[in-house]
């Protein structure tokens, strides 16, 4: 049986508020009229949006309460937004750590002096720093597998989702890594079926600078921001 709820015309105020299936009190909106439709089924993605304007709503009514601001990045945020700067979860502490280790791994694993060297190998786990570091920003890993491993047209699209609504990953720069580190478009979590030799030491390299510099420049901002314990590990 369909369930009546108000629903906002178009261009109402309401509706950009998320006065739409109990998001906010849609009694704001004075052209509501009732409607019969069924509600649609919740999916990972409205449930995702749904948290998260809630969690918006309830920072905005915060910030407003608050004259004094904190500038963070190229962001103007109300010391309201800036109460979220905490540290990072203990799961996003291991993202961040996996983070660092694949890269560093990825280095030895390069390097022509070590005597188990596999250019394969660091091809393979160089670009899986990337991805965790990302991942370690968002302070809602619903859009994780969406997300996935690489810097495709699907991976950025979801990942955008999830900055919209996340203010305080969204100051990391992470949304336009396939022009800033373009060898990371290369890469592809597939790589591991690859037969050894397919990936040559210049290959290798670009791909691990690239890593390195997108991992740090997430890593020290983390830190500079002291969302890392002392006790994090490195």
């Amino acid at each position: 049986m369909a369930r009546e709820r108000l629903c906002a015309p178009r261009g109402c105020s309401a509706l950009s508020t998320g006065a739409v299936h109990g998001l906010a009190d849609p009694s704001s909106c004075p052209t509501r009229t009732p409607c019969t439709s069924p509600l649609p089924a919740a999916g990972p993605l409205s449930l995702f949006v749904g948290r998260q304007a809630a969690s918006f709503r309830a920072l905005n009514l915060r910030a407003s309460r608050s004259k004094r601001h904190s500038y963070l990045g190229d962001l103007s945020l109300s010391t309201g937004i800036s109460e979220l700067m905490e540290r990072l979860s203990e799961k996003a502490q291991d993202s961040l750590s996996a983070a660092l280790r694949h890269v560093r791994d990825a280095e030895h694993l390069a390097d022509a002096s070590n005597p188990h060297a596999s250019l394969d190998q660091a091809f393979h786990l160089a670009g899986f720093g990337p991805e965790c570091v990302r991942k370690a920003t968002l302070s809602d890993r619903a859009l994780d597998k969406a997300i996935g491993h690489g810097v495709g047209p699907s991976a950025e699209m979801a990942l955008s989702a999830a900055l919209a609504w996340d203010v305080v990953a969204h100051r990391y720069r992470l949304g336009d890594w396939a022009e800033r580190f373009s060898t990371l478009r290369q890469w592809s979590v597939d790589s591991r079926y690859a037969r050894t030799g397919r990936f040559t030491a210049t290959e290798v390299q670009a791909l691990l600078s690239d890593a390195r510099r997108a991992v740090d420049e997430v890593v020290w901002a983390i830190w500079a921001d002291g969302r890392l314990p002392r006790t994090f590990t490195w």
